[in-house]
């Protein structure tokens, strides 16, 4: 194995002579593992290595018998030691991420400030339960490549290496190490994946793993290409105004959006929502605001893009002509459409539903409906409560966090408010025996 690591670090040019390599060690199988077999490349390629370890703050006593095995480990075989503390609970409750997200982020800050290169213990079964974990979610052909063996000064030279491989030389070479518990329990979603969902496939296709490294690899030969011409393409439609509506418009659909991610990634950092570039892709041409986060929102005005930052509760906020058919929004797809009373077949899906619901459309001005933000002084009667509100309020009911407020969906006929996204509509829009035509609102239950 300690062969097949070496071909993995030449391969990917991952390491050189002169290197400073700190290793990510929490104590487990994959880290001590990776930890043993650097000890033994360091003098043949010529680099310096260290640790470092990172006590998350989340298992109590196991966590500091964690910390005292690695202090132990690195003591015994003489590698420099950096440890970490932090509480992940108290700062993932702050940023408003999973603890899974937030120890992520941290672990990554805290080898940043170390400077030189990291080597993080991933191998090639984290990186087929990513590819499962992204497509789950609803990934991009990005998200299908799985964990890269190089990025940045990350390198992993266990990628291609599964975890059997792993805790076999581990077994031969009689290399001791810590069990987390949180890996046994299921609630964590890798956990699951790794636990429940891989071994069902394995009986599907007891050559799965193969099978999902072919694809891998196949996504990353197509997905490099299409980040290539996507820069090629944003270097031609950027100009001092912004980036090119016009220009976008014209591009394929599939460098455009990308196009679209590296650029609000360059302008604020940030790594755009799927739903993000569909509504910017559905709206390009028409003026509007849409918040990226707290701080930044990307504006559309007189044909260019631009990502600005905006402090204060007018951060981000939206507007645009509510149209028939797909209106993009910040929250998803909303599906407007319009027709004879006599057509809608009444039931308690499209009544009493607050993502599907059928108002009167000869009360609403169709060429001034909107779809925006919330306005101060916004108020609704909404018809299963008969009690009218500031938005304000329901939003407070609705325990919807004030960063996402102005991306909440509201359809309005100038200050009237027709309809709240996960609330419903106004009363003053029910359906009577004089209806004649029916406006059907049909949104993605992205709120949850």
């Amino acid at each position: 194995m300690i062969d097949k690591v070496r071909k993995t670090i030449q391969k990917y040019d991952m390491l050189r002579e002169g290197d400073t390599v700190t290793v990510g060690l929490s104590g487990g199988a994959d880290s001590v593992c990776l930890a043993y077999i650097l000890l033994r490349l360091k003098d043949e390629i010529g680099f310096d290595l260290r640790a470092a370890h990172i006590n998350h703050g989340i298992r109590g006593a196991e966590a500091d018998r964690d910390e005292s095995f690695v202090r132990d480990f690195c003591e015994k075989n003489g590698i420099e030691l950096t440890v970490f503390h932090r509480s992940i609970p108290l700062e993932a409750e702050a940023s408003g991420e999973s603890e899974e997200e937030c120890g992520r982020r941290i672990r990554y800050e805290c080898f940043a400030s170390l400077g030189g290169k990291t080597a993080t213990a991933h191998n090639l079964s984290d990186s087929i339960e990513t590819t499962v974990f992204n497509i789950i979610r609803g990934s991009s052909l990005k998200g299908v490549c799985g964990i890269p063996a190089v990025r940045g000064n990350i390198v992993r030279p266990l990628i291609e290496c599964s975890s059997e491989e792993i805790r076999s030389f581990c077994r031969d070479n009689g290399i001791s190490y810590v069990v987390d518990s949180t890996n046994l329990e299921t609630q964590y979603t890798r956990n699951y994946i790794r636990r429940e969902i891989l071994p069902r496939f394995e009986k599907i296709n007891p050559g799965y793993a193969g099978a999902i490294t072919r694809l891998q690899a196949s996504a990353r030969r197509d997905s490099s290409y299409l980040e290539k011409t996507a820069e090629e393409f944003l270097g031609q439609a950027e100009t001092e105004r912004g980036l090119s509506c016009v220009q976008l418009k014209s591009a394929d659909k599939a460098v455009a959006g990308r196009a679209l991610v590296a650029f609000i990634r360059e302008k604020s950092g940030l790594g755009a929502e799927y739903r993000h570039i569909g509504f910017i892709s559905d709206n390009l041409g028409r003026d509007f605001e849409m918040q990226l986060d707290g701080r930044h929102f990307v504006r559309s005005k007189n044909g260019y893009i631009t990502v600005t930052e905006k402090a204060g509760e007018e951060a981000g906020k939206f507007c645009v002509k509510l149209q028939i058919g797909e209106n993009e929004t910040p929250m998803g797809k909303i599906e407007i459409s319009v027709c004879d009373r006599e057509k809608i077949i009444f039931n308690k899906k499209n009544t009493g539903n607050v993502f599907l619901c059928n108002i009167d459309y000869d009360k609403i001005d169709g060429n001034t409906a909107v779809i925006r933000s919330r306005n101060e002084g916004d108020e609704i009667t909404l018809a299963k409560r008969g009690v009218t509100k500031s938005l304000k309020k329901l939003y407070n009911e609705l325990k919807i966090p004030k960063s996402a407020r102005n991306s909440v969906p509201v359809i309005a006929d100038g200050e009237k408010v027709i309809w709240v996204y996960g609330a419903g509509y106004n009363k003053k829009c029910e359906i009577t025996e004089k209806t004649k035509k029916i406006m059907t609102i049909k949104a993605e239950d992205d709120y949850a």
